[in-house]
């Protein structure tokens, strides 16, 4: 079954869901009646970001819109962390027509 581009809007907001964990949690595993913790988290993630794989995913999205419209790229202030000055360049490099950032007010 192909993945229809309404779908694709949800991808993000299912990462972001996925890796937004408490630092402390106390649970109870409901299967076993047991219970565990966890201590802080030691903040020693990295994450990163493969520019063929960003290539491909732009080049893939563009294919899905066709003709039909363009393709407008939101980044978060600096890239979700990611240094703005290193993926708009790719977006850039790949027809992305438009690079949009969120306004923050205060």
């Amino acid at each position: 079954m192909p993945l229809q581009l309404r779908h694709l809007v949800f991808i993000p907001l299912l990462a972001l869901t996925a890796c937004q964990q408490p630092a402390n949690d106390t649970s109870t595993n409901s299967l076993s009646g047991t219970s565990h913790s966890r201590s802080a988290v030691v903040n020693n993630a990295k994450i990163e970001i493969s520019k063929s794989a960003l290539e491909y995913n732009i080049k893939k999205v563009q294919t899905l819109l066709g003709d039909k419209s363009s393709l407008c790229a939101i980044l978060k202030g600096d890239a979700y962390g990611h240094d703005l000055s290193l993926v708009a360049p790719v977006m850039v490099k790949n027809n992305v027509q438009c690079i949009g950032s969120p306004v923050t007010r205060n």
